[in-house]
């Protein structure tokens, strides 16, 4: 019977598309009553770096290339539409268990930090005409925990399908501030991070 035991001592490098789907809320945009803001969605592509140092537990590090959110206001904001947009960098470390070390198919659960980064950051002339002046959008770094889960499925020669969600707390202290006047607004994004790869272990 073949083994598809994952020895430690192992690095897995994967790349695949990845899908950033926001799961957001936020507070009134200073003092507009009725305010609210959504983040959309994007697609890029990610990487991971997925060290077995025992048999069952692994540490890995996921990168993404970059992506760009849109930030578009609703109920009192609606009419401005896309309020800015700013580009994310969310470099996550999670260590993982893996549940089923003896097949070919290879599930596993884990659990992190993430730091997310924000840049970018432009602000559209419709806001700047609904506020009444030119108007700059500032967002803090985001420290936060991660949740994990997906598989793996040996091909056979270190070469592995893989499928991960990653669930990732991601508070966004943010403010629009135009001339004297500046509005804070807390945007409490906690995106789903889906990607879809390939990958390859090598021995270190």
């Amino acid at each position: 019977m073949a083994s598809f035991a994952t020895e430690s001592g192992k690095l897995t490098i994967k790349l695949g598309p990845t899908f950033i789907a926001p799961n957001d809320d936020a507070s009134e945009l200073g003092d507009i009553a009725d305010s609210d803001v959504s983040v959309e969605s994007a697609r890029t592509l990610g990487i991971t770096f997925d060290y077995q140092f025992t048999p069952n537990w692994s540490a890995e590090f996921l990168g993404i290339i970059p992506t760009k959110h849109d930030i578009d206001g609703r109920d009192t904001l609606s009419d401005i539409g896309e309020i800015s947009d700013v580009k994310v960098l969310p470099p996550t470390l999670t260590l993982k268990y893996h549940l089923n070390n003896r097949s070919a198919f290879k599930p596993f659960v884990g659990a992190g930090i993430n730091h997310t980064i924000f840049f970018d950051k432009d602000v559209t002339q419709g806001t700047d005409t609904a506020l009444s002046g030119q108007t700059k959008l500032g967002v803090d770094n985001s420290w936060g925990l991660a949740l994990q889960a997906g598989f793996d499925f040996d091909l056979g020669n270190n070469w592995l399908l893989s499928s991960s969600v990653w669930y990732i707390d991601v508070d966004a202290d943010a403010y629009l501030e135009t001339g004297n006047v500046r509005r804070d607004i807390e945007i409490d994004i906690d995106p789903w991070v889906i990607m879809f790869g390939i990958g390859k272990r090598f021995d270190v």
